[in-house]
């Protein structure tokens, strides 16, 4: 039987996993920029309707400009929002594709892993019948002598 060939398998399941490994922790960098990306919009928004309210406070009290500056500020918070959510949408799109990476990958350990447990099934009955072989070997010896 050739052990080789179980062995190199085990170190193909060996490789897949730390493969899978690196992969789910690329997958995981890039779940956390998203949720850094989507707080960061939170925070601007938050930002904004302060100003916001802001303005609506100083239109009482006349004063233009604090309210040109509040509203080029709200400006600015607005474009900042535009930003993030297209790099939002990028690091989705990325995202995407690590996640059908990892899937790959899973699959690949999987297949192989299932190859790993075929020819491990395989010695042990290899190894079952010479053991039986051996048996009948005995046997029929023994019972050649007497």
């Amino acid at each position: 039987m050739d052990r080789k060939y179980l062995e190199r398998i085990s170190l193909l399941v060996r490789i897949k996993k730390t493969e899978e490994k690196i992969c789910a922790q690329e997958f995981a960098k890039i779940r956390k920029k998203i949720s850094d990306i989507e707080s960061e919009i939170e925070n601007i928004e938050e930002e904004r309707k302060m100003a916001l309210s802001n303005i609506n406070s100083l239109m009482l009290t006349s004063n233009l400009r604090d309210v040109t500056n509040y509203y080029d500020y709200v400006c600015y918070l607005e474009n900042e929002m535009a930003k993030l959510a297209n790099r939002l949408k990028e690091v989705r799109q990325e995202e995407e594709a690590k996640r059908f990476d990892l899937e790959k990958k899973i699959q690949k350990r999987k297949i192989f892993e299932q190859l790993q447990e075929r020819k491990k099934v395989e010695i042990e009955h290899w190894v079952d019948k010479e053991f039986q072989k051996g048996l009948d070997d005995i046997v029929i010896s023994r019972w050649d002598i007497k």
